[in-house]
């Protein structure tokens, strides 16, 4: 009886783990297809959303590297929000932000909206871009 009730133990963690694998990987690849295979993938600290970065070199007419994100929705495999920026960087802030520092194409005269263009925050339950974390 002990043999069965192992047996069946080891057969259920073993095909959970297959099962979670499977769906790691084929999350994987859609972010690879869409955003090519040197793409990075970071996690979110919760595990539900990710961040898929690239970085394209810099040409004669693009004197910076241009970035390509995008945030998806694990669990649904879903693309949330995706852009192209110039000569920037993107990364987790928290569980619900990812925080774009770029720098803007067109000068403010204006200090504090130059500070506001140069980083800004995307909701990744909302897809909508804010300029203040509280």
């Amino acid at each position: 009886m002990k043999f069965i009730c192992v047996t069946t133990m080891m057969v259920l963690l073993i095909g959970c783990n297959c099962a979670r694998q499977t769906s790691e990987n084929g999350f994987e690849a859609i972010v690879k297809e869409a955003f090519g295979e040197s793409s990075t993938i970071r996690y979110n600290a919760k595990g539900d959303y990710a961040l898929a970065t690239t970085m394209k070199e810099s040409v004669l007419n693009l004197p910076t590297s241009a970035l390509s994100y995008g945030i998806y929705n694990v669990e649904k495999k879903q693309l949330i929000f995706s852009e192209q920026i110039r000569g920037g960087s993107v990364d987790w802030h928290n569980n619900t932000f990812v925080m774009i520092k770029t720098k803007p194409e067109v000068q403010s005269i204006d200090r504090e909206q130059n500070k506001k263009m140069a980083v800004y925050y995307i909701n990744v339950k909302t897809g909508e871009k804010v300029y203040n974390v509280k």
